[in-house]
């Protein structure tokens, strides 16, 4: 579902100003909100914005600038669906259950807190008002610090039950899909190394091109292992 709308954003403003607006006047809304969950909106400040996509500058380039425009929309429009779908799932997997009240409110905001991590939108904690000045000397700041948080076994402790229980059900699935296409590369005669003290741990080699399949978490993982 989420792909689908990538695509019908990427190519029209309107279906993405209409997308938001719709998500905006539905009545879980207000409830993503309140439990913390992240939504990119392109027209706002830049701040609010995905890091990817942090400046408007490109957006003036002739003819380019339209197709970065589109891209934005697509980025932006698939991270907000897939956000929205996956926190109403677990919001009505709770209500299903009799959860209510303070309970349901906490549930809800570790979860989100969750979801924002895992779609690359971590918290800069004291440093959150700084968001334009980290992301002129680093790519991506937030993305960088989500990987961590979700190899971090305290933030796992630190959530509630329920929550904890579909993040780590969810960081699993992700880690055997990730190791069922080593395996399968390896089985194809492509090279896979397992030694993370190496730039090339974790991911495919073919030939002098190296295939990367852990969208940030690799590096994380070899420097600790370096460490």
């Amino acid at each position: 579902k989420s792909t689908v709308e990538m695509f019908r954003q990427a190519f029209s403003e309107a279906k993405s100003i209409d997308w938001l607006t719709r998500l905006r006047s539905s009545p879980e809304y207000a409830t993503m909100k309140d439990a913390g969950l992240y939504f990119a909106e392109p027209t706002a400040k830049l701040s609010a914005k995905e890091e990817q996509f942090i400046s408007n500058i490109a957006h003036k380039i002739p003819i380019w600038g339209r197709v970065v425009k589109g891209s934005e929309r697509a980025y932006t429009g698939y991270l907000n669906k897939l956000r929205a779908d996956v926190f109403t799932s677990f919001h009505d997997a709770l209500i299903a259950d009799g959860i209510k009240g303070e309970q349901l409110n906490k549930e809800l905001k570790s979860f989100a807190d969750f979801i924002n991590n895992a779609s690359g939108r971590g918290s800069l904690g004291r440093f959150e008002e700084s968001t334009a000045v980290l992301n002129a000397g680093f790519f991506s700041p937030r993305y960088a610090i989500s990987r961590f948080n979700l190899l971090s076994p305290v933030k796992y402790a630190k959530m509630t039950p329920r929550a904890r229980a579909e993040a780590l059900r969810s960081v699993g699935t992700y880690i055997g899909m990730g190791a069922v296409v080593l395996a399968l590369a390896k089985a194809g005669g492509a090279e896979v190394s397992v030694d993370m003290r190496s730039a090339d741990g974790g991911k495919i080699k073919v030939g002098n091109t190296r295939f990367d399949v852990w969208a940030g978490f690799q590096q994380w993982v070899r420097l600790m292992t370096q460490i």
